[in-house]
């Protein structure tokens, strides 16, 4: 038998006239596996074929070729019925049934002319609803909703012509609600809210024609609104903390108010030495060094630890690349620093490998030109605090709910849509959290600059910490020392509280 693609007909072996007749294939064993009649070398009438146990597998009718008649399949075995279909010209028409293997119906369809139409329902195995949906010419149509298989609500929601229109539902398996989602057209509109299985708020979203507008709120599990007994269990620990902090804390700012050298007794000064700080020439340029580490520092880290998470999880071996970029980060800084200040050196490594890709015109001391020094160090910091974040986010993409995901999909959201509409949304409480957390880290910087640069040449990549400590213990202005130090803390506190209570209560407001 030979078939002909570019005139769509069978012909016998040596034969220009299309076939008229039955055409018999067999297993290698010599079992009947399908038996197909033909007409003007077409499929015409009965297309039976079986399973190499010789139990019927399924049958079909065509008519000049094209799927015209009942359409029946069967399960290994023969006796169980798989589906059940009508097809008149090459279209679906009528009702499609499916089973389950143990004999209990799987859905039931109605088609139309090759659309479908009309109520469609499914079943577990169980016997129990899995889901039921309406459809009018092909397009979703009604309202549709989805059970476990304990028969309890899964969810359910509406669609106009197609598109969601109304509040769409999701409910955990014992009935608490886990995801409510209002739509208009298609598009989200109005607040989104996700529960806890314990009932409390997880997060809650508003939307405005499909984008997030106006304000969200995220609440971490067992710090809902009305759940505060975990404050209760960690009063202790923040009491003691507290008590052994308030001396130290008001020892310094009274410090910083003073003339004290550590030689003779101080005098009161009030702020000049804050004025010192911020009027002083010789300070000006910690202070920016300050604000450019607090920056970069912060934006390059998070912005590749992300990238490193999301790029991960599609990656066979994941875990050895997660050590693999999390290992610089168990690496003390004073440790990277001397490690870094051997690399970055005059000899040192980058200038070798600089000179062996030909960019000998690029070669410089680079911990001592400025302003490479600074962004040297910088680049050094992101090699080492890069792991911290990137776990940071490999958290918020395991924890994220699979059933907003899986409608986003269904909706058609996918590549760089899918990332920066739907997934940096749903994660950016830990955006908000590794962000605060490397603007903390990095504006108090001091072990790295030290070790590599001291600050120089000529102070030109100090920092404000290193300032404080050059002041503290090597000029022994305590005074100036005391009153740098209270501005860092001051900075620290402010970026603490909102990571703290981005870790402990998760919530934010946006505008």
């Amino acid at each position: 038998m030979l078939y002909d693609d570019a005139s769509k007909l069978a012909y016998k072996t040596g034969e220009d006239v299309p076939f008229s007749g039955k055409v018999v294939w067999y297993f290698s064993e010599g079992k009947l596996q399908q038996e197909t009649e033909y007409k003007n070398g077409r499929e015409n009438g009965s297309t039976i074929w079986w399973y190499e146990d010789g139990t019927r597998a399924g049958q079909t009718f065509h008519h000049a070729g094209v799927l015209d008649g009942p359409l029946v399949q069967w399960y290994p075995g023969g006796e169980a019925k798989e589906l059940q279909g009508m097809y008149n010209s090459g279209r679906r028409d009528g009702q499609y049934v499916k089973w389950h293997k143990n004999g209990g119906k799987r859905s039931v369809t109605n088609y139309e002319k090759g659309k479908r139409v009309g109520r469609a329902v499914g079943w577990h195995e169980n016997g129990s609803k899995a889901w039921e949906a309406n459809w009018a010419n092909d397009l979703a149509h009604g309202w549709c909703a989805e059970w476990y298989k304990g028969e309890s609500l899964r969810n359910k929601k509406t669609y106009v012509n197609g598109k969601l229109h109304g509040v769409e539902t999701w409910w955990y398996e014992h009935g608490q609600k886990s995801y409510e989602i209002t739509w208009a057209q298609g598009r989200r509109e109005g607040l989104s809210t996700e529960w806890y299985e314990d009932g409390g708020k997880m997060d809650e979203t508003a939307y405005a024609k499909g984008q997030r507008h106006g304000r969200r709120v995220g609440w971490y599990e067992g710090f809902n609104k009305d759940n505060n007994q975990a404050y209760f269990y960690i009063a202790p620990a923040v009491i003691l903390v507290s008590l052994l902090l308030i001396y130290p804390i008001f020892r310094t700012f009274y410090m910083s108010l003073t003339n004290n050298n550590g030689l003779i007794p101080p005098d009161f000064i009030g702020i000049k030495n804050y004025i010192r700080v911020f009027l002083d020439p010789n300070y000006i340029t910690p202070i920016k060094n300050t604000i450019i580490w607090t920056i970069m520092a912060s934006f390059f880290p998070v912005t590749i630890g992300f990238l490193f998470a999301y790029s991960i999880q599609f990656l066979p071996k994941s875990n050895f690349f997660q050590v693999l970029i999390y290992l610089p980060a168990t690496i003390s800084a004073a440790a990277a620093g001397v490690l870094f200040g051997f690399i970055l050196d005059k000899g040192g490594l980058f200038n070798i490998i600089l000179k062996f890709i030909g960019l000998d015109h690029l070669t410089r001391d680079w911990l001592f030109s400025i302003p490479e020094n600074t962004y040297s160090m910088i680049g050094a910091y992101t090699w080492q605090a890069t792991g911290i974040n990137m776990m940071i986010f490999l958290v918020g993409l395991q924890g994220l709910p699979k059933e907003p995901l899986e409608a986003a999909k269904i909706d058609g959201a996918k590549g760089l849509d899918l990332i920066f509409k739907i997934i940096i949304p749903m994660i950016l409480p830990y955006f908000i959290i590794a962000s605060l957390l490397a603007l903390i880290n990095s504006f108090r910087v001091f072990d790295s600059v030290w070790v590599m640069t001291m600050g120089g040449p000529a102070r030109s990549s100090e920092t404000l910490a290193v300032t404080m400590y050059r002041e503290g213990f090597v000029i022994f202005d305590l005074g100036y020392a005391a009153a740098v130090a209270v501005i860092i803390s001051l900075v620290g506190v402010i970026f603490s509280y909102y990571y703290l209570k981005s870790v402990l209560i998760k919530e934010q407001v946006y505008d």
